[in-house]
Formats: structure tokens, sequence, C-alpha cells
């Protein structure tokens, strides 16, 4: 299901699976950003903006009923935009779900032993 939304200077079309398409109803192509999230750039000629298909895909299609700021990837691959995978959450819940399925480690704080010259 193709869902249209008016921003960034202009009338898009986006659909569950992770897909945004423009006017014309051609899919636009996703690069990835520096961060390696999948995005496209949306806009006329004069302003345009690169944006997160993720971002995009859970306005549309996932409740914030929290009014949380962040999205999250359920399955913490960056390119599974479909609105089965996204949720919104807090920085500190989203930190916390990275460890909890192991995108970060934690780290291990080195403990310096001071040691004793006997002479």
């Amino acid at each position: 299901m193709k869902v249209e939304f008016c921003k960034y200077g202009g009338s898009y079309f986006a659909d569950e699976n992770g897909f945004v398409f423009g006017k014309n109803g051609n899919k636009l192509k996703q690069r990835p950003d520096k961060d390696g999230y999948p995005s496209v750039t949306l806009g006329d000629k004069k302003h345009r903006s690169k944006v997160r298909v993720h971002r995009i895909i859970a306005e549309l299609f996932v409740d914030n009923l929290e009014n949380k700021p962040e999205v999250n990837h359920i399955d913490g691959v960056k390119t599974n935009n479909s609105y089965t995978n996204l949720e919104w959450m807090t920085r500190s819940e989203q930190m916390f779900h990275s460890y909890k399925i192991g995108l970060r480690k934690k780290r291990v704080k080195k403990e310096f032993i001071l040691r004793k010259k006997i002479f």
C-alpha cells in the first residue's frame, strides 16, 4: 500500500516495505549515508534534503503514541526498512537495545595493578 506524503518541497509516496517513490511513481534510488542508513534526496532543484528512509517509513506507518524521538531497527539491520521492523524509542532505550542484540559490546575497564618492587 502506497501512502502519499507532502514534505521536503514536494509530493512523494512511500510503501510499508521501505521504498520511496517520486511524483510519477518511479522508485527513488536509495544511497547509504555516512552512517550506512539508506537515504533518498527529496525536494526541488534549489532546495534538496537527504532524508533517511527509515524515518519516512516510521512517520507514515508506525504509531508514536509516546512521542519518542528516535526510530529503531528491531533486528538491528540498517537496510531493513519494513514498517514491521521499525519502532520508536528514546536514545537510552535504543542504546540498551543495541547492547541486548549484540550490536555493541560492553567495554571492559582495564584495571591497572600496581606492583611493589621488593629489593
